[in-house]
């Protein structure tokens, strides 16, 4: 028992030798005259109040405040500007940054390494959380708020990457900022169990490799994630949802190479997956749900996979430009897609139809060129296109395909519908507004002709 006790005292001491000295104080002034004197490894719990910002640490320190701690920094400069290595900051309030985005002002600005924001409200700043230059960054359970009250090109990024490798980002909710997370240069991070909303693109790559993302949830954005001159990017079981207006994607791949996507959702968006200039791209496993246009691929893709995909209730499945109908692989081993829309039959049993999907009708192939036309999709004259087709073979010249449909639904069990029942979700009406347009609009303006 002696000889245990020595042991513990021999492993314990060097533990408790590097404590640090514990602050307790509940005045501005308190803590300022605390960051002069404090040691490395020191921690310094703030009471509830308001503390003035503008604030540097030069060394490693655990900052904790209250139910109520507030540091504000009167909107001037960055609130904390956190320099040295193996900083943790924890249940605090930060807000009120300068506002000049040539300075890139922020509720926290992060240069040293190792530094943890845990559980924080990071409010009304112009950038939320913005690493320049540090590593292996921790940023978790933190709720971060941009200021909605100003235009989206005003504002700062919910939390900004520049320049930075290793960090982890994980059960935040982020809202109204200009981009919820934005990468630049800033490679191998992890994002886990977000939820971004309200803003332009939740996640936004710029020169960003062997990054990924999973079981995260994106909703009513511009976009849900904007993909751009990057690589080697992996997500899985994400919710990309409710992204409407004229240039609005679930995801948008603009200028990528060896992407990876299995088992998300991309529901009810204007188009659920955008292409331009992306290739040696993988889809596999993913549910496209009721989006106007389910996949747009313009010209110079190259050896892009989408397989075993669920394809349901889209308005339109597929726009695709002519040069890249050879370059796009929408079937493995003869198995494709399953497509809502298929009217074949299985008469082998399968589960395969026995006859390939046309994924691009006529008049869908015609509104690449003329975009306004999609106000005439359910009309008169494009049904009358739409039988044509059927009996005038040369109208398929540019036709794409799936050749071996799927019969039945995959068993995509990994895709994460809870996700919208846990912050319920409603759908934004966009088919019901389509639809309100088509037949109130015409009947409107006979009204005004007989006035």
């Amino acid at each position: 028992m002696q000889l245990l006790r020595y042991i513990l005292l021999i492993y314990l001491l060097p533990i408790f030798a590097n404590a640090g000295e514990v602050f307790e104080i509940d005045s501005n002034n308190d803590f300022l005259d605390v960051l002069k004197i404090y040691n490395s490894g020191d921690t310094i719990y703030l009471k509830n109040g308001i503390y003035t910002g503008s604030i540097e640490i030069l060394k490693p320190v655990t900052i904790i405040g209250d139910s109520n701690t507030i540091i504000d920094g009167n909107g001037i400069g960055d609130v904390l500007l956190l320099t040295a290595d193996s900083i943790m900051l924890k249940k605090l309030t930060i807000q009120n940054s300068g506002t000049r985005l040539l300075k890139d002002h922020a509720g926290i600005k992060i240069s040293g390494n190792h530094v943890e924001i845990n559980d924080c409200l990071v409010l009304d700043n112009l950038h939320g959380i913005y690493v320049k230059g540090g590593n292996r960054i921790t940023i978790h359970d933190n709720t971060i708020v941009g200021r909605f009250n100003i235009q989206e090109s005003d504002r700062g990024n919910g939390i900004h990457l520049w320049n930075t490798t290793g960090n982890s980002v994980i059960n935040n909710d982020i809202s109204y900022a200009r981009d919820g997370i934005y990468f630049s240069f800033a490679n191998n991070t992890v994002i886990v169990k977000n939820h971004i909303h309200q803003l332009r693109y939740a996640l936004h790559y710029m020169y960003s490799d062997s990054n990924s993302f999973e079981d995260n949830l994106f909703d009513n954005n511009v976009a849900g994630s904007a993909l751009m001159f990057s690589e080697h990017i992996s997500f899985k079981r994400n919710v990309f949802a409710h992204c409407r207006g004229l240039r609005a994607y679930g995801i948008l791949l603009q200028s990528v190479e060896y992407c990876e996507a299995y088992d998300n959702l991309i529901l009810d968006n204007t188009k659920g997956i955008f292409y331009d200039d992306a290739n040696h791209n993988r889809f596999e496993n993913n549910d496209i749900v009721q989006n106007d246009i389910a996949i747009h691929i313009n010209a110079s893709c190259e050896d892009n996979t989408l397989i075993n995909n669920n394809f349901i209730s889209n308005l339109a499945a597929v726009e695709m430009h002519e040069s890249a109908i050879n370059q796009t692989i929408w079937y493995k081993n003869e198995s494709g897609n399953y497509w809502s829309g298929y009217t074949g039959y299985d008469l082998d049993g399968n589960d395969v139809g026995d006859i390939p999907y046309q994924l691009q009708s006529a008049f869908e192939f015609m509104e690449l060129d003329y975009p306004a036309i999609r106000f005439y999709l359910y009309s008169p004259a494009s049904q009358l296109l739409a039988a044509a087709e059927k009996r005038l073979p040369i109208l398929r010249k540019s036709m794409i395909e799936d050749k071996y449909p799927l019969f039945q639904r995959c068993e995509n069990i990994n895709i994460p519908y809870y996700l919208l029942e846990t912050y319920e979700l409603k759908s934004s009406y966009g088919h019901f507004a389509l639809w309100l347009g088509i037949f109130i609009l015409p009947l409107g303006m006979m009204w005004i002709i007989r006035k």
